[in-house]
């Protein structure tokens, strides 16, 4: 069920906010489009303004009759003839509306610049700034949620608020310095057209604009829960077949996609309909005004320079005052973008900041890793699901942990590891909290899930996993490959380090997967290797061999295994079973 609909900002409170979010360098970026704005903003003005006295010399051939500023102009050009200033008031008229438009093609080709540079530093900022984000922070938030903040509400963001909230501002520009120039040739018209035009505008856009927010909110959702469908359904595209859930996953997608296309379709009309609001006020005024000036002036060829000088104005207003009025509603419809995406940004900035050190030299283990009196509790809850640890794990040794589901057993690893940090007590090394010291302890650490992430890509670059190319050693490739007992694989291969393993590895056997896990763990050669449920999803026969690898690792590796599979656990040196967020030592001589 959603969420209920928070109070609408006012508009300037969206844009400034979004302004905000701007980095330095891109705010230089932002004022230099405003300025090409502004520029474009006092050409188009130029274009308008030569109406009146071009209209005026082709319908009035008795130089006598010009205004005062178009005669003194006469006379500075050495008073032509009435043909030769026509055709010179024409010239000019026409390169002015030439300049205008490439002018304009420039600014347009510098905004959608800045816009989409801007885009991709944010995005960048964002991803860079989650994964900085501690292993709490993921737990709490999903990978489909995030990326959809990176791939949806980033892009809401910059297309329906920071790009329409330059368009708000060029636009605004171009009315206000039509109405301006409006009000010097004519008061009387031009308040006319103003008051008209600003209570229709201001009234057509107080009447929707929490309707509006509504329908972004609820676009936002419903894109979100598409992309999550499609990723939870294609990520266990094999448990889907095989339990016929299609339907399922593919109904749920289709829920979200037409309240989506319900909603895009609602504000799409409201913004392509505001074309029609618009020049029904636009063209009510001008007949007002042309009424107006009619009446008060007699004679219609005396007011003619005057209505063409309206018609023009009123025909540059009239897209200019829908794409304002449009604009308005399209940063009103991307607001809950700017509320998403606010925090997650500032606080990317914030890491950024910290200082960035390379990965340490790992911390020094020479003796034991010892817990006490360690206890955690997961943020929003109110019980701890361990507690009470106390633990000595001397180095060289082979520990394995058992317990049911949901006992503590990966909370208690992720806590060995320093991902999570305890809410009371200590992890020690040989004495030495690894509190502001996490990096370095994590540096000792190999690590190997049940479920193996390999990406589709080379057998290389899964071993070396996260590394750039040039970064990768094929020795120390061969030798994790040969230590996780896959050199027979390897050799049965013809593209070596380059075969392509699939996507999530699905062109292996799941002791191949796993192994390629270890292989990963081996190569920045680790004192300690946490295996974490590893033989799970093994058969007995492929868990045999397993384990005979991890025999021959035992000599200068600490090994910590977590099973529920007594076969695992057989080999280990010391076993502890987790039981109601306590440990207790179990004998290997008992069966359980």
């Amino acid at each position: 069920m959603s969420e209920p609909d928070p109070k609408p900002l006012p508009l300037r409170d969206l844009i400034s906010q979004s302004w905000a979010l701007l980095p330095r360098a891109q705010r230089v970026q932002a004022g230099i489009v405003l300025v090409l704005i502004l520029l474009g903003t006092a050409l188009e003005i130029l274009g308008v303004g030569l109406v009146i006295p071009v209209v005026t010399l082709i319908s009035e051939p008795d130089i006598t009759n010009y205004p005062e500023r178009l005669q003194a102009l006469h006379r500075y050009l050495g008073s032509p003839t009435h043909t030769t200033f026509t055709l010179w008031a024409l010239g000019v008229f026409l390169f002015s509306f030439y300049l205008k438009n490439l002018f304009l093609f420039f600014s347009i080709h510098r905004q959608n610049k800045f816009l989409y540079g801007l885009q991709s530093q944010l995005a960048s900022e964002l991803v860079a700034g989650y994964f900085k984000r501690p292993y709490s922070f993921h737990l709490r938030h999903s990978s489909a949620d995030l990326l959809q903040k990176v791939n949806g509400e980033l892009a809401t963001l910059i297309q329906n608020v920071l790009g329409p909230g330059l368009w708000v501002i060029s636009e605004a520009f171009v009315v206000l310095a039509l109405l301006a120039l409006a009000m010097w040739v004519n008061p009387t018209g031009a308040l006319i057209v103003i008051g008209g035009l600003a209570v229709g505008m201001a009234a057509y856009y107080h009447l929707f604009k929490k309707r509006v927010e509504h329908w972004g909110r609820q676009s936002q959702e419903h894109a979100a829960g598409m992309y999550k469908q499609m990723q939870h359904g294609l990520g266990g595209i094999k448990e889907v077949k095989l339990f016929g859930r299609e339907a399922f996953f593919a109904g749920a997608f289709s829920r979200h996609a037409e309240g989506l296309a319900s909603n895009i379709g609602r504000y799409n009309f409201l913004s392509q309909s505001s074309r029609q609001v618009i020049e029904l006020l636009i063209i009510t005024v001008l007949l007002g005004a042309t009424m107006l000036l009619v009446w008060r002036g007699g004679a219609l060829t005396g007011v003619m320079p005057m209505l063409a000088f309206f018609g023009a104005a009123a025909f540059r207003l009239m897209p200019s005052a829908q794409r304002l009025l449009a604009n308005a509603h399209n940063i009103r419809y991307g607001a809950r973008a700017v509320r998403l995406i606010k925090p997650d940004i500032e606080a990317a900035r914030k890491l950024a900041n910290e200082k960035s050190a390379p990965r340490p030299e790992p911390m020094p283990f020479e003796n034991s890793i010892e817990l006490q009196d360690i206890a955690y509790r997961y943020p929003g809850t109110d019980q701890d699901v361990v507690h009470g640890l106390d633990l000595h794990i001397p180095r060289g040794a082979m520990v394995g942990f058992q317990g049911e589901s949901g006992a503590g057993k990966t909370t208690l690893v992720d806590l060995l590891m320093g991902l999570l940090d305890p809410t009371r007590g200590l992890v020690q090394v040989d004495g030495r909290s690894i509190a502001g010291e996490v990096s370095a302890w994590q540096a000792n650490i190999g690590y190997v899930p049940q479920n193996i992430f390999l990406t589709d890509d080379t057998l290389r670059r899964n071993v070396a996993f996260g590394l750039e190319e040039e970064q990768i050693d094929d020795n120390r490739v061969y030798q994790a490959l040969q230590q996780a007992q896959l050199g027979k694989f390897l050799a049965k291969r013809e593209d070596g380090l380059n075969t392509l393993v699939g996507e999530r590895g699905g062109r292996l056997s799941g002791g191949e997967r796993q192994r390629i896990g270890i292989a990963r763990a081996l190569y920045h050669n680790p004192q300690v290797l946490v295996l974490d449920e590893a033989t799970a999803s093994l058969d007995l026969e492929t868990e045999a061999d397993f384990i005979q690898g991890l025999e021959a690792l035992r000599a200068d590796k600490t090994l910590i295994l977590i099973s529920h599979r007594l076969s695992t656990m057989e080999s280990c040196d010391r076993r502890f079973r987790l039981q109601n967020g306590r440990l207790n030592p179990v004998s290997n001589s008992v069966a359980n």
